[in-house]
């Protein structure tokens, strides 16, 4: 007698996700696993919600959205990408599949259970064969192995070139069904609007996806299949193939094959400088006179001294080394350490930022990088933050808030310091104990234990071979 077995939760939740004939409220789903799979955990419905968001295999089930779950299966269908063939695919009448068919292809699928069809949904005749090829990486050497689906009576009858594009339908995700049509490389040309305008809607929904995660990556696979589908709800004309969209985007990398992040995050290629099949970045195009003459006002204030604070105004023409510079002037910082900038970006609707570095600077010397940046250059908006670090070592942060962007004042020179907070000053412990009263400017780090050591400049004489720093009103 076979013993009857409860499925398992995450089998539960890919059953109740079968049987919808339409996107679900991801909520809704969750009502129903619990009252087919009781449980008694503290935050049952926070568990399903997170292994459905992140856990499970997007071959089965999508997360559309902040609320939507759909079957893959059905909202796939209709789903089209394209394909940009090589000299080397028309030469042999065959096309790779992978990495263009990655994720669009079922995993579960055995190599066999692949059809192409053409517009008439006629079988296109064709054999699978694996092709491998020696490479080499700065990892060393390997073999790639390719596989491809040569069809070349097919790439004959089309009359197929190199820089053709074929157009992919998924006709049927659960079957791995695809429909393929030919389009000349010359109207592919004359429709580039419309291929960059899908692009860009791609891009922006994953790197929407991307920030609002509240984590630094993001797996690839679900995001892809997602954004795919959301932009099917515009006109069916596919843009570039997504990795060919995501280079140009420049926001966002898929170094690994398997997650997606910022394309500022480093990435072992960096050890090896740059990575493969990298865009050469865009040279930063000189300022307009009207942003480099503007002023741009921010409120700097030491990270955990929020009420020691300066406010600075510099121009767009003047450089993070100015900036350094007047900083360095208007907290007391000494000249002899290397200092930072970071931006820091918020991460979508989130209340969380991640932070690209922008440059560090040298006040002495010849070891800053990007300490020529101008702060025009920066495309900042009104609200926006950097992060200024003094010393690495000791690691003193402020974050620099931009409170204004505006004209410059007649004959003023910039940058400046235009105001500072009231300062509370502190007497001099060891003029105190005398009965006088005097105004502490060293702190003698050598000598305080709980009790910090505050001295005047004639009292610091007898600490001269002590660790004194100026106190920072």
């Amino acid at each position: 007698m076979a013993i009857k077995t409860q499925p398992s939760k995450d089998e539960t939740i890919e059953q109740v996700v079968r049987e919808l004939n339409a996107p679900a409220l991801i909520e809704d789903v969750i009502d129903e696993v619990l009252r087919r799979w009781p449980s008694r955990a503290k935050n049952a419905r926070g568990g399903i919600r997170s292994r459905m968001r992140s856990y499970l295999t997007a071959e089965n089930l999508l997360i559309l959205d902040d609320a939507l779950v759909a079957p893959t299966g059905l909202v796939m269908r209709g789903v089209r990408f394209r394909i940009l063939i090589t000299a080397q695919e028309a030469e042999k009448g065959a096309i790779d599949l992978f990495p263009v068919f990655r994720y669009f292809w079922k995993k579960q699928l055995v190599d066999q259970q692949i059809e192409f069809q053409d517009v008439q949904g006629e079988p296109i005749r064709g054999a699978l064969q694996m092709e491998s090829e020696q490479k080499t990486s700065p990892f060393g050497d390997y073999t790639k192995n390719t596989l491809t689906f040569r069809m070349a009576e097919w790439f004959g009858k089309e009359g197929i070139r190199a820089k053709d594009n074929l157009l992919v339908t998924v006709e049927d995700w659960d079957a791995g069904r695809f429909r393929l049509e030919r389009e000349a490389a010359e109207i592919s040309q004359r429709r580039q609007a419309e291929r960059e305008a899908a692009d860009r809607r791609l891009m922006d929904w994953l790197y929407d996806r991307l920030d609002n995660s509240g984590r630094d990556s993001v797996f690839a696979e679900p995001a892809i299949l997602a954004a795919h589908v959301q932009n099917c709800v515009y006109p069916a004309y596919p843009g570039n193939h997504w990795q060919d969209a995501m280079r140009r985007d420049r926001r966002m990398e898929c170094w690994d094959g398997y997650t997606i992040r910022y394309a500022d995050d480093s990435s072992p290629f960096d050890l090896f400088g740059d990575e493969p099949d990298e865009l050469d970045p865009p040279e930063m195009p000189p300022l307009a006179p009207e942003v480099a003459e503007k002023v741009f006002t921010f409120y700097a204030y030491l990270k955990n001294r929020k009420n020691l604070w300066r406010r600075i105004e510099i121009q767009g023409e003047q450089s993070l080394a100015d900036f350094d510079d007047i900083l360095r002037t208007a907290f007391g910082h000494d000249w002899d350490h290397l200092s930072g900038f970071w931006q820091r970006i918020r991460r979508g609707k989130t209340k969380r930022f991640r932070e690209v570095e922008l440059a560090t600077v040298s006040a002495v010397g010849d070891y800053g990088e990007n300490a020529d940046r101008q702060v025009g250059g920066l495309e900042l908006k009104v609200g926006d933050q950097l992060k200024y670090v003094y010393d690495f070592g000791d690691w003193i942060e402020h974050t620099l808030e931009l409170e204004a962007i505006g004209a410059a004042e007649a004959g003023a020179e910039y940058p400046r310091i235009t105001e500072r907070n009231a300062p509370h000053y502190r007497n001099c412990i060891e003029c105190k104990i005398e009965g006088r009263t005097t105004r502490a400017i060293w702190h003698c780090y050598t000598c305080s234990d709980e009790d910090a050591v505050l001295l005047c400049d004639e009292c610091a004489e007898d600490h001269e071979d002590h660790h004194l720093e100026d106190i920072l009103y």
